[in-house]
């Protein structure tokens, strides 16, 4: 077996079955089970995920909605290179130890992952974690939000990724993108419309040149990047 997608894994605790599937590739736990009353998403019992550290040939994993998981237990996959993660964490107040930052902390460790899509996460103002990930080439946070009260987000950490090819925080307040000034390989970036400084992508040629802003897209030379998305 090299594939294996589960889904409504309802009160599994733990995945302790999956330590017999040594040629385990690509997991999927997509928990989909739905309030009956109100139609919300049901969030898994999941809390161990400590046995994907005994699947050798693990190399994708993607998990959606999982809030109660111990992401220690993450750290130990090794050759991981693509991980997806959808609506796994709580609210920093709640549980910090399973909060959005917490959970980049244990993905921090992953230094195969080439790409990375972490989507519907809150209150991140730091991605710290993520400059250990030398080999990353795409980096999707799509619905990565900051409060009002939360510090804008800082990308800092990802000036020193330089295989990342595809960058996309669409939603996300962005304090600078001076960072990403030195990411050569940057072909396709996101970045939400409150953006106006882009001066720093000048020197990117595969992304843009002289880029200025008009009616919420990007243009160089009156033409419109396709590269950019705003």
């Amino acid at each position: 077996l090299t594939t294996l997608n589960l889904d409504n894994v309802g009160k599994l605790k733990n995945l302790d079955g999956l330590a017999d599937l040594p040629a385990l590739g690509s997991l999927s736990l997509v928990h989909s089970g739905r309030d009956q009353r109100y139609g919300r998403p049901l969030h898994s019992k999941l809390v161990d995920i400590s046995a994907l550290a005994t699947l050798p040939s693990l190399h994708t994993l993607e998990m959606q909605n999982h809030d109660e998981i111990s992401w220690t237990g993450l750290t130990g996959v090794q050759g991981l290179t693509t991980l997806k993660l959808t609506d796994c964490w709580t609210i920093a107040r709640v549980d910090p130890k399973r909060s959005a930052p917490a959970v980049l902390d244990a993905i921090g460790h992953l230094e195969s992952l080439e790409a990375l899509h972490f989507e519907k996460a809150y209150g991140l103002s730091d991605l710290g974690p993520l400059a250990s990930l030398k080999k990353l080439r795409v980096l999707a946070m799509p619905k990565v939000e900051t409060g009002r009260d939360d510090a804008p987000l800082s990308l800092d950490a990802l000036q020193g990724l330089d295989r990342l090819e595809s960058l996309d925080v669409g939603d996300a307040r962005i304090a600078s993108l001076t960072p990403l000034s030195g990411l050569v390989s940057l072909k396709k970036l996101r970045i939400p419309r409150t953006v106006r400084d882009l001066s720093p992508l000048k020197a990117l040629d595969q992304l843009a040149h002289d880029v200025t802003i008009k009616r919420g897209k990007a243009y160089r030379d009156g033409q419109e990047l396709k590269g950019i998305d705003l």
